[in-house]
């Protein structure tokens, strides 16, 4: 499980009765364990207690991975992006530079992908520009994209013009 949590500098974190207090960590793996303890629950928990010893599962996907962002006011929000549904097993990433090859790489390699492996592939594929980092390319598949709906409109800026190109493409 990722994570992506945004936490108001004026937040507090209190325990409820009876409870120890508990780190954001902790807190986001106990709802985790919840979610995927629950027996409506359809996907399965695929993460290691000790990857690279026993290789033990875990059996409720914890630990999760948790992105912090610190964020005016007192609110806090949480996207998660779920695991266990095998994507992992057979993701990909790809990086390409410098900026003025990015596009052409982007779009060559997500046809690629399709091309190679998507009829019998549940993977999730990303990249994303500019900064390295699985967890950021994570977040920002968390955009809602309706492309029938961007089409129609028309691109408002260049990501948007690069969505549709590879679309078409």
């Amino acid at each position: 499980m990722n994570a992506f949590v945004k936490v108001g500098m004026d937040a507090r974190f209190e325990p409820g009765p009876g409870e120890e207090p508990k780190d954001l960590q902790q807190m986001v793996d106990e709802g985790v364990r919840r979610a995927y303890l629950d027996p409506d629950n359809k996907l399965r928990a695929s993460i290691l207690a000790d990857p690279a010893g026993a290789r033990k599962n875990t059996k409720d996907n914890t630990p999760a991975v948790v992105n912090v962002e610190l964020v005016k006011g007192a609110t806090v929000d949480v996207t998660v992006a779920a695991k266990g549904g095998g994507s992992e097993a057979r993701a990909s990433s790809s990086c390409s530079t410098p900026r003025t090859l990015w596009w052409i790489g982007c779009c060559r390699q997500s046809l690629l992908w399709v091309r190679d492996g998507a009829a019998g592939n549940v993977g999730h594929r990303h990249w994303r520009h500019g900064r390295e980092g699985d967890a950021l390319a994570k977040q920002s598949l968390m955009d809602p994209i309706n492309i029938q709906e961007l089409i129609a409109r028309g691109a408002k800026n260049r990501s948007e013009e690069m969505r549709i190109e590879l679309y078409d493409r």
